[in-house]
């Protein structure tokens, strides 16, 4: 009869126990984060294809000449889109979110052996030890400036402005002939208003000449 007494009163005992709480790394835990990593992983991934598709397609049509001409500016303008949104604001020199802007100023006679053009001053955008964007800004008095845009060690598009002194970034207003660059040299040439420049031109052939010796002599300066 003791023992049943005792072995009652030790039930009772258990009974009116609280509940021990789940432990942290409980199993619904660990799903849950499982889940969240996975997550993560594959917006990670989805982040780093899209990067490398846009990189292949840039890549593809600056080397393959056999795409379609239309095909590979619309590339091109995305590629030159990517670098603007990352070009300093105002008077900024940069962030780890942005390029960072140099200025040098440039000797009127620096490059008289490949153009009889002036100028004064230059701004180069760097990624790092990489020069993405450099624009040239003419001589006081003068308004034309040009752009170059690289990939790589390659440039890939051009950008002249009648008007575009005292615009340092991103500017929707502007307004200028834009020059297309592949493997082969310049591939297309586009007016302000908007008309393709034909590639037996004259004027066509002058630029596929002078652009790319202008960009090397301008990325050349320290």
């Amino acid at each position: 009869m003791k023992k049943l007494l005792l072995m009652a009163l030790g039930l009772a005992l258990l009974s009116g126990c609280p509940t021990a709480s789940a432990p942290e790394n409980s199993s619904e835990n660990v799903v849950e984060n499982t889940a969240n990593n996975n997550a993560m992983n594959t917006n990670k991934t989805a982040n780093e294809n899209t990067a490398d598709m846009r990189k292949d397609k840039e890549l593809k049509a600056y080397s393959d000449s056999s795409m379609a001409a239309d095909e590979r500016i619309k590339a091109i303008n995305e590629y030159v889109e990517g670098v603007e949104k990352r070009l300093p604001v105002g008077e900024s020199e940069g962030t780890d979110a942005t390029l960072k802007r140099t200025e040098t100023d440039i000797s009127k006679d620096s490059f008289e052996d490949i153009t009889e053009e002036k100028w004064a001053k230059m701004h180069t955008y760097m990624d790092g030890d990489t020069l993405k964007r450099l624009k040239v800004y003419s001589t006081e008095g003068e308004k034309k400036t040009e752009e170059f845009y690289f990939n790589g060690e390659n440039i890939i598009y051009g950008f002249i402005e009648t008007d575009g002194m005292g615009k340092k970034g991103d500017d929707s207003e502007a307004n200028g002939d834009k020059f297309y660059f592949g493997t082969e040299g310049l591939f297309a040439m586009v007016k302000a208003d908007g008309t393709k420049v034909d590639a037996a031109s004259e004027e066509f052939k002058k630029y596929k000449d002078k652009l790319p010796k202008e960009a090397k002599a301008f990325r050349s300066v320290k």
